[in-house]
C-alpha cells in the first residue's frame, strides 16, 4: 500500500512539474512592460571617478571623457547643453545630499558616489529644458531633505517633543 501511495506522490509530482515547463504565452501588455524594461536598462547615465585637485578640495572627473555620447548623456540628464550650466546643476544637486560636504571639509570619496547617484536620478527624470532642469534638481533636494527629517523623527529614545518637532520640520518642505 505504502507503494501504492509513493508512485501516486511522484506520478503528481511529475505532472506538475511538466505542467511548469510549458511557458505561458505573454500578453502584449507584458511584452510591452517587458520591452520597456529592456530600453530603461540600456540606457547608461554619466559615471564619474575621483580626480586629481587641490589638497582639500574635491575634484571629480568623467569617467569615459571619450566617450562619443558624453555630450549627448549630460545634455539629456541635464536638460541643458550648455557645460557651463551642466556643472553648476551638477553641483547643485550633489550638494543636497548628506555628508558629502560639511564643516570638516568634503569627502572626495562621497563625492563621486553621489554624484554617480545624481546622474542617474537625472538620466532617469530627463528633463528636456533649463527650467525643468532646475524643478529636478530642487526635487531631488526636496526628496533628499525630507526623506533625512522623516529618518530623524523615527529615531528611538527620542521626546515626544524632540519627535514632533522632527515630524512638522518635514512637513514645512
Amino acid at each position: 500500500m505504502n507503494t501504492d501511495k509513493r508512485k501516486t506522490n511522484e506520478d503528481n509530482s511529475q505532472r506538475s512539474n511538466s505542467e511548469e515547463v510549458v511557458k505561458k504565452e505573454l500578453t502584449e501588455e507584458e511584452k510591452a512592460r517587458i520591452e520597456e524594461y529592456r530600453q530603461r536598462t540600456q540606457v547608461k547615465p554619466v559615471k564619474f571617478k575621483k580626480a586629481k585637485g587641490e589638497p582639500g578640495t574635491m575634484a571629480i572627473g568623467l569617467q569615459d571623457p571619450e566617450d562619443e555620447l558624453l555630450p549627448a548623456k549630460m545634455s539629456e540628464a541635464l536638460g541643458t547643453a550648455d557645460p557651463d550650466l551642466q556643472g553648476h546643476l551638477l553641483d547643485q544637486v550633489v550638494q543636497t545630499f548628506r555628508g558629502v560636504v560639511s564643516a570638516d571639509g568634503s569627502d572626495q570619496d562621497k563625492g563621486v558616489e553621489t554624484a554617480n547617484r545624481a546622474m542617474a536620478i537625472l538620466t532617469g527624470i530627463q528633463p528636456r529644458d533649463e527650467i525643468e532642469s532646475m524643478l529636478a534638481v530642487q526635487m531631488i533636494g526636496v526628496h533628499n531633505m525630507a526623506t533625512h527629517t522623516l529618518s530623524l523623527s523615527m529615531l528611538g529614545g527620542q521626546t515626544f517633543e524632540g519627535r514632533q518637532c522632527n515630524s512638522t520640520s518635514q512637513r514645512r518642505c
